[in-house]
């Protein structure tokens, strides 16, 4: 009975602990980089993955993301820390996701406006429709 108790203690005092909000890392990444970076990761694998099924492979996957670090100025150590502090603070990461799939989103609706208005301007310029994507 006695070893019971133990137990339950030990249980709740480990839950008890992962339940604190634990600070960000000073060498974390800060939030709208963090974003702005998952943004780019998520179009570049879209991107990669297409070509992957169309079998051309101009993209390596590993250069991609490290390309994508440098653009943001960010170490792989920075961006491993920074995923590994949200991954356990899941309110937090899941804030940061609804902002990166709503940019995406966004970006997205702002690709298939400018593609209604290069029709529209090819319709009124001649009577052969031509589609053009940028």
């Amino acid at each position: 009975m006695k070893m019971k108790k133990i137990i339950v203690i030990v249980v709740l005092f480990t839950l008890a602990l992962s339940c604190k909000n634990n600070p960000v890392p000073s060498d974390a990444i800060k939030k709208e980089t963090f974003i702005n970076i998952l943004v780019d990761i998520h179009i570049a694998e879209g991107i990669y993955y297409e070509q992957m099924r169309i079998k051309y492979d101009s993209l390596g996957s590993t250069s991609m993301y490290l390309s994508i670090l440098e653009k943001y100025k960010v170490s792989e150590k920075e961006m491993l820390i920074t995923t590994k502090y949200y991954s356990q603070n899941q309110r937090e990461y899941k804030k940061i996701y609804t902002e990166v799939v709503d940019k995406i989103s966004m970006m997205i609706e702002e690709a298939n406006n400018q593609m209604e208005v290069e029709i529209s301007v090819e319709k009124n310029d001649s009577t052969n429709v031509e589609v053009k994507v940028n």
